[in-house]
């Protein structure tokens, strides 16, 4: 309609006229115009966001038409992983209160976030937000690294790993300090500043200067160049899944790739500006976490083995094959219905 007016005016008074007037009539009608609009999105609000909720609620049953039993699977996988951990959990901290250790309690709470963040990928799942699903599964599998790598080694370097939390907490800290004017931000308590910095001193005095750099919690078992995510990776022998954990990536930092490609678009359409869910391309995300969490949760079990967590543990390795499965089932048949409706317009634009 606004196209129509304008070119109207232009056709009655000519092009460079109407620009010249064309910057003064918005900027003197903008803020009247902006706030009818807002006040007319408001009151129709509810109608809209109704809506919404509605073709929202319409695509999620879709998708689960197609997903169901991959998703259940899966989520049954999650189900045991947290009874293995309760199982575990309560000799540890209820039966054996006196006898805990710091890689007792390293992977026990690792296992917990483990099932914790398999729940969320799940959510994202059932939602159609497979890259968002795929980039939490990055989070997973840096928590099966690590599980692997602590129960690897001493009780010594998993202690390290938990004072690592003050040198986190300091580089926090500063970073709020010097950030706290510009974000309106209150000042922080001078005795919490004075108590955290004290506890890093600490820290540097028993473990060394290279304690309070990258990975420093990890010196005295990685060379400096082997500390890095990449280097326990490879220590630890899962090196061989970086090819996912790069394409994870993607969907976490700000590159390119991240914006030109997107696992919920079959590759014929990657040219597509994508800009909310899709009932594809859930395989990777859904089989890496099946896998991720049976690692997660097999360390913990041969750590502090009880017969109730390794029957767990069993059972989940012979749930993992039919869930990995299930999903490259469901969207291998996704990919075969668009080849066989693409073929169908072919045939129908050539008659």
């Amino acid at each position: 309609m606004l196209d129509d007016i304008i070119n109207s005016l232009i056709n009655e008074f000519g092009y460079e006229k109407v620009a010249k007037y064309m910057d003064k009539v918005i900027s003197d009608t903008l803020p009247e115009v902006s706030l009818i609009i807002y006040e007319s999105l408001l009151e129709k609000s509810s109608e809209m966001l109704e809506r919404d909720r509605l073709m929202r609620v319409g695509f999620e049953s879709r998708l689960l038409l197609k997903w169901s039993e991959p998703l259940k699977m899966l989520k049954m996988m999650n189900v045991i992983a947290l009874e293995v951990g309760k199982n575990i959990y309560k000799e540890m901290y209820v039966d054996g209160k006196d006898k805990i250790s710091a890689k007792d309690e390293v992977l026990i709470r690792t296992h917990a976030r483990g099932c914790r963040i398999v729940d969320e990928i799940i959510c994202l799942l059932k939602g159609g937000y497979s890259d968002a699903a795929f980039a939490r599964w990055r989070t997973l599998h840096e928590l099966s690294v690590l599980c692997f790598f602590i129960e690897e080694n001493s009780i010594d370097l998993s202690q390290r790993y938990l004072h690592y939390y003050n040198v986190q907490s300091y580089s926090e800290l500063k970073e709020y300090m010097k950030n706290q004017e510009k974000l309106g931000l209150e000042p922080l308590d001078p005795s919490i500043v004075h108590k955290l910095e004290n506890e890093v001193a600490k820290l540097k005095s028993k473990y060394g200067d290279v304690f309070l750099e990258p990975y420093g919690w990890a010196a005295t078992v990685l060379s400096k160049k082997q500390r890095s995510f990449k280097g326990i990776e490879y220590k630890v022998g899962l090196s061989h899944f970086r090819p996912y954990y790069k394409l994870a990536c993607n969907n976490v930092h700000f590159g390119a790739k991240g914006s030109l490609y997107n696992l919920g678009l079959i590759d014929d359409y990657q040219h597509v500006l994508f800009s909310g869910a899709s009932n594809y391309g859930l395989a990777d995300a859904g089989q890496n976490s099946a896998i991720s969490l049976t690692q997660i949760c097999a360390t913990l079990a041969v750590h502090k083995s009880t017969y109730e967590s390794l029957i767990g543990v069993n059972i989940l390795n012979m749930l993992l094959d039919n869930v990995c499965n299930s999903f490259v089932k469901v969207q291998k048949e996704i990919e075969n219905e668009e080849d066989h409706n693409d073929r169908q317009i072919g045939v129908e634009k050539l008659t």
